[in-house]
Formats: C-alpha cells, structure tokens, sequence
C-alpha cells in the first residue's frame, strides 16, 4: 500500500468539500441542524491549502488533512477517508507519521471531535485524551513523549 501526502491546491477545494460534506452530513445531524449552505461557506472560507495534504493511495487521491502549527501544538483541524478505503490502515498510519513529526518537534497534538463520530474512538487508539467538551465537539489532545 503506497500511502502519500501531497500538497494541496486551490484546485483541491472542491474534493475536500465533497468529502467533508459526505462525512459530515450524518455526524452533524446527531447535534444539531444541518445548513448546507452555511457548511459549505464555513468550510470553504476554513480551507487553506498551505495547511492541508491531500492523502493518495498508489496514485489516486483518497483524503486528505490539514493541520495547523504553532510553537507548542499541531492542531489537526480537519482529517478525512473517502469511505471506500477506510479500515484499511490508512488513517493509523497517518496519525502515526502525526505523533512522530509532533514527538520529534516536542509538540501535543489536539483536535476536535464532533459528539458521536466514529473517528473518535481512532484517536482514543492513538492515545489522545479528551480534555474538554461543548455542546458539539470532544477536544482531545496527545500530549508529547518525554524525552530521555
């Protein structure tokens, strides 16, 4: 399995759109209204491809992952599989690379976890704990390994 990041485009928009609309329509509805239109403004107006990868899988485009970096943190802001190729590993060996490029940099790294998306119980396996919650999301960080 040939799993690669590739900076993102502009041009990349509309599949990450798509992808997050798709994934998220459902979850979303669990906690409150879905508004199209508002979800599409809000996400276009949130993608900067300077922070995301697009996640190929030999070749194709499958997903993709932004992150933003600050001196103390990578926040996974946004992390997707297109359905047809999740429970594969994919998403491991991604977070994976994450918590290795976060531990080698001495950083936590956090996110947040719409209520009743499956992908949480990903990150408990992956060690991250939540530390907070509001009415929508779980926030959940992996604090840094202790240097030895």
């Amino acid at each position: 399995m040939d799993i690669t990041l590739r900076p993102a485009t502009a041009g990349d928009l509309p599949f990450a759109r798509s992808l997050y609309l798709d994934g998220m329509r459902d979850v979303t509805r669990r906690v409150r209204a879905w508004d199209e239109a508002r979800q599409i403004a809000s996400f276009d107006a949130g993608f900067v491809p300077e922070e995301v990868g697009i996640v190929v899988l030999n070749g194709q485009d499958i997903g993709w992952m932004q992150i933003a970096e600050d001196e103390a943190v990578l926040f996974l802001k946004q992390f997707f599989i297109t359905p047809r190729v999740r429970r594969r590993g994919i998403g491991t060996k991604l977070l994976q690379a994450l918590t290795e490029r976060a531990a080698r940099a001495g950083k936590a790294v956090t996110l947040g976890v719409v209520k009743g998306n499956p992908a949480r119980s990903l990150y408990e396996r992956h060690g991250f704990q939540a530390t907070r919650e509001d009415h929508y999301k779980i926030y959940m960080e992996r604090k840094p390994r202790e240097r030895s």
